[in-house]
């Protein structure tokens, strides 16, 4: 009768080796991690007694249970096995609720879906943000605090109690379609769904679940609402109205005659005002706070001389200590600027007074990211694709690297073009309102 266990050397280190009377043979070697064979038979003393170490956490299981499992393994490794034979043995792992979905029980796939997609969306604590960092990759806490929004909303009640490794394609199919049922437009159900389709191909990726059930994931298709487009009499009239807020009205000036999203135009600084342009260098966004621009890269607009006074003027009525990097369109706080809302408060007061109720506005979808589809839409009569250089639009990746001399020349001739079809919409307005505090 063979020993129940065996000793061999190698690489310096004793391994020890279960029998199995079932198989005639030793099964997997473990290292005691000593150095001489008396030492060895001490250590392995220690596991005949206090159970064998099994698995790759070397986990202590009695020593019968140890060759058992190890005998099975074995088997399974060499024996013949079809398709049909390999869901069987998935059946009785299942029955005896050792695997859940795919994953095994109790492994990283064996947790409550919406438990993981809570964590995976917590900027401070997702290792999902932590590895996009660590690759210099841009991730804000605006997107993270937005996907949190939609997963809470519209995934935990579809899916509340399912574990994350039970999820299966049809379940993600049913959700995007009770989603269009339910009226959302293509481009949101497409926004919601990626939010939890991006967790659980990260999943997939990262080896918690076995399968990746995103993978049949259809997009919705359909035509998006269409911004509104204010007029270029709409625009000229908004502007020769009082406004309440100075600030609001500068800087929606900016926004309609240089082409600013509305979180640019807040976190616009005394240093980003040049003689004949606007340096857009960064976004404000009260989630992340300054951070850089959408597509991370600075640009020139043409800046008009009026528009210039009007927020340089702004910035000499800030009760802050002046500097380079003091914000144009101040707060009560130094150190952040107003409010976006302020911006997108004044247009509605000021639309409101030049006959454009509310509810036409709504209706029609003009706010103050309407004036970047006003701008784009005014220059690019005169520019054409060039204007993309200016709004700083994610396409103008497709535009090749000028040298200095050419980006003047384009920049001189954009200020042309600026002067010519905005000249309507900035006129000589006193600032006969006090800016609000």
């Amino acid at each position: 009768m063979a020993p129940r266990f065996s000793l061999h050397k190698r690489n310096g280190k004793y391994y020890a080796q279960l029998h199995s009377a079932a198989l005639s043979k030793y099964l997997t070697a473990r290292c005691t991690g000593a150095v001489s064979r008396s030492d060895a038979l001490l250590v392995v003393a220690e596991w005949m007694r206090d159970g064998w170490p099994t698995g790759r956490r070397r986990r202590p299981r009695p020593v019968d249970d140890a060759i058992a499992t190890g005998t099975l393994l074995s088997q399974l490794r060499s024996m013949p096995l079809a398709p049909e034979d390999a869901g069987r043995v998935l059946d009785v792992l299942r029955d005896r609720s050792l695997v859940v979905g795919g994953a095994v029980k109790g492994g990283p796939g064996d947790e409550l879906l919406s438990d993981f997609l809570t964590r995976f969306w917590d900027y401070d604590c997702s290792p999902y943000v932590r590895e996009k960092l660590a690759h210099g990759q841009s991730i804000g806490r605006r997107r993270c605090y937005d996907a949190t929004k939609a997963v809470r909303k519209h995934w935990l009640p579809a899916l509340e109690d399912r574990l994350l490794a039970e999820v299966t394609p049809p379940d993600l199919r049913e959700l995007g379609l009770s989603l269009r049922e339910r009226g959302l437009s293509a481009k949101t159900i497409n926004n919601v769904m990626e939010f939890g389709c991006v967790a659980l191909r990260w999943a997939h990726a990262q080896g918690v679940i076995p399968g990746d059930p995103t993978a049949s994931v259809r997009r919705f298709s359909g035509r998006a609402a269409t911004r509104g487009v204010v007029t270029p009499e709409e625009a000229a009239a908004v502007f020769r109205v009082a406004w309440e807020d100075e600030r609001a009205r500068v800087g929606n000036l900016v926004a309609a005659t240089c082409g600013l999203r509305g979180g640019e135009v807040v976190a616009l600084q005394v240093r980003d005002v040049g003689t004949d342009r606007l340096v857009v260098r960064h976004s404000w966004s009260e989630a992340d706070g300054l951070k850089t621009t959408k597509t991370g890269e600075e640009r020139f607009v043409p800046l008009l001389p009026a528009v210039r006074e009007s927020l340089l003027a702004i910035a000499a009525d800030s009760p802050h200590s002046p500097g380079a990097e003091q914000f144009i369109f101040y707060d009560v706080r130094s150190e952040r600027p107003m409010r976006v809302d302020t911006l997108v408060e004044g247009l509605k007061r000021a639309l409101a007074k030049t006959g454009v109720a509310e509810p036409e506005r709504k209706r029609r979808r003009i706010d103050v990211h309407a004036w970047r589809h006003y701008y784009a839409a005014r220059m690019a009569d005169v520019l054409g694709e060039r204007t993309m250089k200016l709004t700083g639009h994610r396409t103008a990746a497709v535009f090749e690297i000028y040298s200095n001399h050419r980006t003047e020349r384009q920049l001189r001739e954009a200020s042309v073009a600026a002067e010519k079809v905005f000249h309507d919409v900035v006129p000589d307005v006193p600032h006969h309102v006090k800016t609000a505090s």
